[in-house]
């Protein structure tokens, strides 16, 4: 077997962006880490459909399969080839049944009498955010067209909050923080998980549980912002994303589509703004 880099085209993407700040909006260009899908098959048997950087597929579905304990060892392996997507673009609704499939395909042959260890009947989502997931729905998601006008001291003011705010991670480290703020900046709530998506999730619910999705104006994560944390607030009707770490591709894309704004880098100076930046005040 032999590995496959991968070529930087399939790993890194060029995306216009407005850099934001006290002075205002301007046109930039951002690089976005390239996040595609990949199916895992097993002797033609699906087996797990991942989010990934494209890039050592080979190395990838055989460190995956051993260290997930699906096989002993690679000699069990006989061969693994990757088929690449005619997809340029990858979708917004990602179907990971196997069939329809829109990414990229590890085929995976193992030697003659060799058999797995173990192989579940359901095949796994592994998205790249946060590690095994249930098997994502072939439903569109939603787009958010609520209206609202974000300005720049208002993301200073919640940047200084959620650090302020993460005590768990003062105490132990180790952990994401996800705020929800009104436009104005005030907090609404801030969770902390060892998972951003968790910490996500708490937030949400406990603004949806307050009945205050009607006042929310944006999230602030503070991890990278992929696909799947997209995916919720698209789902929850969250309208701005703002994370100090950097978007996916596939987590752009999906923004977006959705009618989501996407944030990201954001520092005490500036930010990176990826989609919809008519809700940032200028």
């Amino acid at each position: 077997m032999r590995g496959d880099a991968g070529g930087a085209d399939r790993q890194v993407a060029l995306w216009r962006t407005y850099r934001l700040s006290a002075d205002g909006l301007c046109p930039a260009e951002g690089h976005l880490v390239c996040e595609a899908p990949l199916l895992l098959q097993l002797d033609g048997r699906p087996v797990a459909a991942m989010m990934r950087t494209p890039g050592r597929d080979v190395e990838l579905a055989t460190g995956f399969l051993i260290a997930e304990g699906v096989v002993a060892s690679a000699s069990d392996i006989a061969s693994v080839t990757i088929k690449h997507s005619c997809h340029r673009e990858p979708s917004k609704d990602v179907g990971c049944s196997g069939q329809n499939w829109v990414g990229d395909v590890a085929d995976v042959q193992m030697v003659s009498g060799a058999v797995p260890i173990a192989l579940t009947r359901r095949m796994r989502m592994v998205w790249a955010v946060a590690g095994d997931r249930e098997p994502c729905s072939d439903t569109a998601l939603p787009t958010v067209e609520r209206e609202l006008s974000l300005g720049w001291p208002s993301l200073v003011a919640a940047s200084t909050d959620l650090n302020m705010a993460q005590k768990l991670r003062e105490r132990a480290g180790g952990v994401h923080g996800f705020g929800i703020y009104r436009d104005t900046g005030e907090r609404l709530v801030v969770c902390e998980d060892v998972g951003r998506h968790n910490a996500m999730d708490k937030a949400i619910g406990w603004c949806l549980r307050h009945r205050l999705a009607d006042i929310w104006a944006f999230g602030l994560c503070s991890g990278r912002l992929s696909y799947e944390m997209v995916a919720k607030a698209a789902r929850a009707g969250l309208p701005i994303l703002v994370s100090f770490s950097a978007p996916s591709s596939l987590g752009v894309i999906a923004a977006e589509r959705c009618h989501i704004t996407l944030v990201g880098y954001l520092t005490d100076s500036q930010a990176l703004a990826y989609t919809h930046p008519e809700r940032l005040a200028t």
